[in-house]
């Protein structure tokens, strides 16, 4: 049949229905209880976009821990890679949007980055693949989609893989938690299966 896209209305907020059984919504407007209480049926899976900018500051510890107590299936995150070859959580390829300086992370060491502290809050810093990792392993039924932008050399690949196993040697536990966000094609001959 014909794909027809619905217009919904959900509790004031814009939804899509694709006529096959997906609902789309604009999951940072929305709280997430407010949509696992509705769609018990797994009908929609909660992605928290950059952990839970919606209501908090982007891809910080915060917004992991709220993230995950808000009952996100999956929580999405950028990953970018320090000029020493540091993995580390933020969207942009700059940090002067959410952190006090303004630098290009590709051409910095991971010493100046992790002096960087959030604009709107001193005591957050940028984390770590690695803290991230370690925060994965100890919440159970956490689900992580890590977003690698292009922007990055393809090395961020293998280092994201090294750094996994050296946190948690089971590839099986890795491979039940992290969904790839990859955004050329080139890139899936690196991919993990």
């Amino acid at each position: 049949g014909q794909n027809k896209l619905i217009n919904l209305c959900f509790k004031g907020k814009s939804a899509i229905y694709n006529g096959r059984g997906k609902v789309y919504l604009k999951l940072e407007l929305l709280q997430f209880t407010q949509v696992r209480r509705i769609y018990q049926v797994n009908m929609v899976l909660v992605a928290g976009h950059r952990a839970f900018k919606g209501q908090y500051i982007e891809n910080t510890m915060v917004a992991f821990e709220r993230a995950y107590e808000a009952k996100s299936d999956i929580i999405e995150t950028d990953l970018q890679m320090t000029s020493d070859g540091v993995v580390v959580v933020n969207h942009d390829v700059d940090t002067g949007r959410i952190w006090d300086k303004d630098l290009f992370i590709a051409d910095h060491t991971f010493e100046e980055i992790s002096k960087l502290r959030c604009k709107d809050d001193q005591t957050l810093k940028m984390p770590t693949l690695a803290e991230i990792l370690e925060w994965i392993v100890e919440h159970p039924g956490v689900r992580i989609m890590l977003d690698i932008k292009f922007t990055n050399e393809k090395i961020v690949l293998p280092k994201t893989y090294a750094t996994m196993l050296s946190i948690k040697n089971d590839i099986r536990f890795w491979q039940e938690r992290i969904i790839w966000g990859l955004w050329q094609l080139d890139w899936f001959e690196y991919g993990i299966e």
